[in-house]
């Protein structure tokens, strides 16, 4: 393909996917909440109208607004602290970052109830000073200590990324006029890291509207989110006509905030595009590193990386209980896990649709990918914002859209239907790691290819897709993960027959005391690990190529 025109039409399968599978189900969810029962307004006059409704909607803005302000006053030291630091210790904090996010976050959930459990150790460790117990599930407390430390990594990378790209001959030139420290960092490198601010507080504040596994399993009824409130309507009661307007809401406060960022110079893009696998630093910025800096930097790596450790060591007690750290240790719950049929039935289901996701969402995100950058047009841009959609668009939002329209496909309760969806959510990662990529070749190396007798097919399997194997390794992965992780939509597509191992686990964690998930919790720690490892392989040797 020489023509940018050509181009264009690599991006037709992601679009045309993404359009029947995401775009179509999030229309029909918009006409449903006008249509259902009767045609009107009805189902949002009926929102506004009750107190309660209304309450649950500020309730959930406050909270999203609470944890983004608390995710930026600790993630700003720790991502400036990444920017004094050598390649050595970067990678540790690296690390730190990448271990929670790519863990489940049905296992960071219920790694909080353990910490939070009145006999939990963050309650141990208030006893050490004389305060507690304290009862820090069935609240909102504990909402916002889980949902804090959960959105931390996707405001640390943003931020670092802005850090990074300051240019140290700016510190340089200030400290040369006199400026003190303090005084350099607030008039120079604050304000070139607005554009860091303001993208990691969008994705963490639109994030956390939509948030549901960790208010459902430590919030209270009482203290109801609006994300907790459409999956009941939909789900429990099967009133689509005012879940469908409860979603619409939502996703109107979602386009509020993107649309204000922007304005204050964010950008949507920016949602998607931030770089979880391997964050790029420049060079370490000028500056001494205060002993108080490191020291709080250390706290929060402990506090990203502690919650799921405690679960290793749980999943060996001999006990029919949470208590931590257990009083006595065996492999009991091993040997019921790999015994138990539907714990391992869970678990291949898991492992073949993330499987198929992953190969569906590489070629697709692949394919775009190229589509997007070699096109040169606004079709380009175009294309790319609609792919990035699943990724902007609250989960809980698209659960609903998709569950509504697979029930009338028929595709609920089957593989089909979840790897559907789950590709959905997988292609804009694959493409946004990709694409960074593909921007860095060079054409004129397919060029020669094709000069030297090389028909276009055997240039790109021969020249470009080594050049880009690494990005394409990582996008896999990302995309495997992303499928084996998901929770709210496999919750709405499982039937009696087919559950993956997230969804098992949340029942489980609903339903009775069962150590069991805390091998299940453990396991897929190490897979996280194995996944981590392959990943820095891949972009070492995507370095080492380059």
């Amino acid at each position: 393909m020489k023509s940018p025109n050509m181009w264009k039409l690599a991006v037709i399968p992601a679009l045309l996917f993404l359009m029947v599978v995401v775009i179509l189900p999030l229309g029909n969810t918009i006409w449903t909440s006008f249509a259902k029962p009767e045609l009107g307004l009805g189902n949002y006059v009926e929102f506004f109208a009750r107190d309660a409704y209304v309450r649950i909607l500020v309730r959930t803005i406050l909270t999203a607004l609470l944890v983004t302000v608390a995710c930026l006053l600790i993630a700003f030291p720790y991502a400036y602290l990444m920017t004094l630091v050598g390649a050595r210790w970067r990678l540790v904090m690296v690390g730190a970052i990448l271990i929670p996010f790519w863990t489940s976050a049905v296992v960071r959930t219920f790694a909080w109830m353990v910490l939070l459990q009145p006999s939990g150790l963050v309650n141990q460790a208030l006893g050490l000073f004389g305060l507690g117990p304290y009862y820090l599930t069935g609240n909102l407390i504990g909402v916002l200590l889980a949902m804090t430390q959960v959105m931390l990594p996707l405001m640390i990378l943003p931020l670092f990324s802005a850090l990074a790209s300051i240019d140290r001959k700016l510190l340089v030139a200030a400290n040369g006029l006199g400026s003190p420290p303090l005084r350099a960092f607030r008039r120079v490198i604050l304000p070139l890291t607005v554009p860091g601010i303001v993208a990691g507080s969008v994705i963490v504040f639109v994030s956390s509207l939509g948030f549901y596994l960790i208010p459902q399993l430590l919030g209270s009824p009482r203290q109801q989110l609006l994300s907790q409130l459409i999956v009941d309507e939909v789900s429990v009661r099967l009133n689509f006509g005012i879940g469908s307007a409860m979603a619409v809401v939502l996703f109107l406060a979602t386009a509020l905030i993107l649309l204000s960022a922007r304005k204050f110079g964010g950008s949507t893009e920016t949602f998607g595009s931030t770089n979880v696998l391997s964050p790029r630093g420049a060079e370490t910025l000028s500056g001494r590193r205060p002993v108080a800096l490191v020291i709080f930097s250390g706290i929060v790596g402990m506090i990203l990386v502690g919650p799921a450790m405690v679960l290793i060591p749980l999943s060996f007690t001999n006990e029919a209980s949470f208590v931590f750290p257990p009083e006595s240790y065996s492999l009991r719950w091993y040997a019921n896990f790999f015994s138990s049929r539907d714990w391992i039935e869970a678990l291949t289901n898991s492992l073949k649709i993330a499987g198929l996701v992953t190969v569906c969402a590489t070629v697709l995100g692949v394919l775009a990918s190229f589509g997007i950058v070699r096109s040169r047009s606004r079709f380009g841009r175009w294309a790319q914002g609609i792919i990035l959609v699943p990724r902007i668009v609250p989960t809980v939002i698209v659960a609903v859209a998709v569950y509504a329209v697979f029930l009338v496909w028929g595709f609920t309760a089957t593989t089909t239907g979840f790897v559907m969806a789950h590709t959905a959510l997988a292609v804009p990662f694959v493409v946004v790691i990709v694409s960074a990529a593909v921007k860095t070749l060079d054409p004129r190396l397919e060029i020669a290819a094709q000069s030297l007798g090389s028909s276009p097919l055997r240039g790109f399997c021969r020249v470009t897709l080594p050049l880009i194997w690494p990005s394409v390794a990582s996008g896999a992965l990302l995309a495997f993960i992303t499928s084996f992780d998901e929770v709210i939509i496999s919750l709405f597509l499982q039937g009696p027959f087919l559950r993956t191992l997230p969804v098992l686990m949340f029942s489980s964690i609903q339903d009775r005391i069962d150590p069991t998930i805390a091998v299940a919790s453990t396991l897929i720690l190490a897979l996280a690990s194995i996944l981590i490892i392959l990943n820095l392989v891949f972009r070492k040797d995507g370095q080492n190529i380059s």
